[in-house]
């Protein structure tokens, strides 16, 4: 079994094994030109633009909440719908916010 002879402690401290098994990884970290900062910034940047699309969207369904409401509400002091439509409003409208 030569491939798996047991090693001593002062073998992986000498020169060659440390740049065998350090090197590569240190190098690979340090030399990345940048790509792991690009892709948190890219990142970042997408959740940026998820949130704004979904502030939008739910800014516009309070709109259309509130304007339901205020619709449900004239039409129930007119006579033509009942309080229950007024009610179904409001729901919604909480809902959204």
């Amino acid at each position: 079994m030569e491939g798996f002879q047991r090693r001593s402690a002062a073998d992986f401290l000498n020169w060659p094994n440390r740049v065998w098994s350090i090197g590569p990884s240190l190098a690979q970290t340090i030399v990345d030109g940048g790509s792991r900062r690009a892709k948190v910034r890219q990142s970042l940047a997408a959740y940026d633009v998820t949130m704004a699309d979904y502030r939008q969207e739910q800014d516009s369904a309070i709109g259309f909440a509130r304007r339901t409401l205020d619709e449900a509400s004239v039409r129930y002091h007119f006579g033509i719908n009942s309080y229950l439509n007024v009610i179904t409003a409001q729901t919604a409208l909480l809902n959204a916010r």
